[in-house]
């Protein structure tokens, strides 16, 4: 039995973009590729699932039925890895700073019991906070 093909996302990505832009030239532009990039991805995903996903016309692509149901299942791999992509920057982003807060006398003696939950709250972040 044959190992099933590795999975290229730049493929994958070219094939969505492909389906839902309509055409090679929009989803290169879509993309920031090159037209023949793009191309050469659809062709190259097409020859590793050995499954065509789209029809050849004298107008362009047109996707067929096996497309049009892998395309709807890129997609919401495209969006899984934009989840995946947003959390770790999140997990990058440092939680650090100076917060500065400028209040009425009336406030004073409320402002700390109000910001403890803050200083308390994350570990990892070094903020400082300056009250005016």
């Amino acid at each position: 039995m044959p190992a099933a093909p590795l999975l290229d996302w730049n493929l994958l990505r070219s094939f969505v973009a492909v389906a839902d832009q309509g055409s090679l030239a929009r989803a290169a532009r879509h993309l920031g590729l090159a037209h023949p990039t793009v191309a050469r991805h659809v062709q190259q995903l097409e020859e590793s699932l050995r499954i065509r996903l789209f029809e050849r016309t004298a107008s362009g692509l047109v996707i067929n039925e096996a497309g049009t149901r892998l395309a709807e299942v890129g997609r919401r791999m495209q969006m899984d890895a934009n989840a995946f992509e947003a959390v770790a920057e999140s997990l990058r982003t440092t939680r650090s700073g100076v917060v500065r807060i400028t209040h009425s006398e009336l406030l004073s003696d409320l402002v700390p019991e109000l910001l403890a939950p803050l200083l308390h709250s994350d570990a990892e972040a070094q903020r400082q906070f300056e009250i005016i």
